[in-house]
This record gives structure tokens, C-alpha cells and sequence, in this order.
């Protein structure tokens, strides 16, 4: 009362200027306020807030931490004091129970809170970093059997095991060069694991090539003995084979991506459209080097 009005008003604590304000203390607490008039004079009062045998409520809760994706963590939280009823809560309100498993598929936040009777409430966050490890490696042949293994997985990994598959070969270089010492297909491992201990694990069929060589007949017999009837090369250590027939006026007459689809087979009536006659061939193979090898000739068709 008194002074020049109109008057502002500052409690101690409160940021803005206002009157009145609310509060919920949690300990016996004092509040200051000064008032301040038109002219500048000032007013200073205290009011004491007693909360009579009031335990403060205290919350803890699980550290922050670092899992491997695809894992779980139980997690947790807990509370001391505040006054009777405490209600306690995640951020998801179908949890009730103080503690919970979680698996996170990227990093995130779990917050805990816990209400007392008097309305007072105190929050903790629990933060779980997830660290995600993939395994993945691509190939390049040296030569028939003679592999380039390159690593691509992510991410900080640490340290590499290769299992080649074969019986025989193992590796804990990032980018190893293995020799198959047979032919055939085999299940290739690896295993990375990172600067966190998580593991992530793939395979792949890899093939080991016999070497290259390739034999060109110069005539074959398209009369349905059942001997002789198709045309094509025979050979190994290529990965695709790829065949042009063209008659005697450089007209295509057949083409083939397929090793297994000889030029006369087919069809019924296939080896009856094969007349005697000289043709021209193109074929075109590919090394596991991905070298190209072609091949130009003539092939003579007797019935």
C-alpha cells in the first residue's frame, strides 16, 4: 500500500513479473517479493512456507548406456520420500512396473516420473545409444580360383574372421586374398565385430572356377540321331557364354545368352529349320575376371 501507483512486483526466484505466483515448494521454504512504484520507491516483504514433517521426493534411475542393436537392457527407475500417494510412470502409459526391457532399434530417450500428493514432480531421462554393426563384403577374381576379398561392413569395426568355406582357409585381414584349392561353390564368412563388442555375421556362396579353356567344333549333324543333333562350344572357367548363328548373307538366324541352349535344340521342327549349309558363329565368353573372350568362325551343317 502506498507510494504511486501502479505498482510491479518481483519475487525472488521468479523470472518474470508478476503477481501473484504459484508455487510448490518441496523443503520449508522462505519467498521474497519486492514491490517497486511509479517513482521508483520500493517495498521488501518475506513469507515463510513450513511444510511440517515433508520428506522431499528424491527419483534415481538407470545411467545412461550403450547396447548393440538388436539387443535388450532392463532398465530402471526409483523414487525415495514425497508425500503418500506416489504415482510413478514412463513415458508410455501402458508400463507399470518400475523397471522394463527395451530393445531400441536406434538410439533413444526413456523418461521416468514420479508424483507425489502434494503435486510435486521430478523427471529423470534414460538415454540408450544403440551401435549398429553390419557385415558385408563384395569379390573380385584374380583368376579362375584366386579370389580379391573386400570388406564393406560399418561401422568402427574392429576386428575381421573369415571362414572361406573350403576346410582349409581362415583370415583376420580386413581384405584377404584366398586361392580355393578345389573347384565347386563355397559358403564364405565373415564375421566383424566393433569398438562396442557388437558382432554382426554374413555368407555368401562364392564359386572357385576350374581354368579356361574352350573347344569349337567345325561341323555337327542336326538329323535327330540323337548324336551330334546341337550346336555350341565345350569348355569351363567362364561365367557367361553367349552365341550368334548367321546364314551365308550374314542374316542372324539364332542367338543364345545360355550355355545349357545349344543352337538346334529346341522346339519340335528345330533341327528341320537347320538346312546343309556353311554358317558363321560369334561366341562370346566371360572370365570370373571379367575378361571378354570371342570367338568368330564357320560351322558346317550336314543332315
Amino acid at each position: 500500500s502506498g507510494g504511486v501507483q501502479p505498482y510491479s512486483y518481483q519475487w525472488q526466484n521468479f523470472p518474470a513479473l508478476q503477481n501473484p505466483v504459484t508455487t510448490i515448494p518441496g523443503v520449508t521454504t522462505t519467498y521474497s517479493v519486492t514491490a517497486t512504484d511509479q517513482c521508483g520507491s520500493t517495498a521488501t516483504d518475506n513469507v515463510l512456507i513450513d511444510i511440517v514433517g515433508y520428506v522431499p521426493l528424491v527419483i534415481s534411475a538407470h545411467n545412461d548406456t550403450s547396447i548393440c542393436k538388436g539387443s535388450s537392457i532392463q532398465i530402471w527407475g526409483n523414487y525415495t520420500g514425497g508425500k503418500p500417494t506416489v504415482v510413478y510412470s514412463w513415458e508410455d502409459p501402458s508400463i507399470t512396473s518400475l523397471s522394463r526391457s527395451v530393445s531400441p532399434e536406434q538410439t533413444t530417450a526413456y523418461t521416468f516420473t514420479v508424483t507425489d500428493a502434494c503435486s510435486i514432480s521430478k523427471s529423470e531421462t534414460i538415454n540408450i545409444e544403440v551401435n549398429e554393426v553390419k557385415a558385408l563384403y563384395s569379390l573380385t577374381y584374380l583368376d579362375h580360383s584366386t579370389v580379391q576379398f573386400n570388406d564393406l561392413s560399418y561401422l568402427n569395426i574392429l576386428t575381421w574372421e573369415w571362414n572361406f568355406g573350403d576346410g582349409l582357409g581362415n583370415s583376420i585381414e580386413q581384405n584377404p586374398v584366398y586361392t580355393f584349392s578345389d573347384t565347386g561353390t563355397f559358403n564364405v564368412n565373415l564375421e566383424v565385430k566393433d569398438a562396442f563388442g557388437c558382432i554382426d555375421k554374413v555368407r555368401n556362396p562364392v564359386k572357385s572356377y576350374p581354368p579356361f579353356h574352350f573347344y569349337i567344333p567345325n561341323t555337327f549333324t542336326p538329323d535327330g540321331d540323337g548324336l551330334n543333333d546341337n550346336f555350341s562350344g565345350v569348355g569351363e572357367g567362364f561365367v557367361t557364354c553367349e552365341m550368334y548363328i548367321f546364314n551365308r548373307w550374314g542374316e542372324q538366324i539364332f542367338h543364345s545368352d545360355n550355355y545349357n541352349t545349344p543352337w538346334g535344340k529346341g522346339a519340335r521342327g528345330a533341327l528341320d529349320r537347320v538346312q546343309n549349309d556353311v554358317y558363321a558363329y560369334k561366341i562370346i565368353l566371360v572370365k570370373p575376371t571379367l575378361e571378354r573372350v570371342e570367338f568368330i568362325g564357320r560351322i558346317t551343317a550336314i543332315r
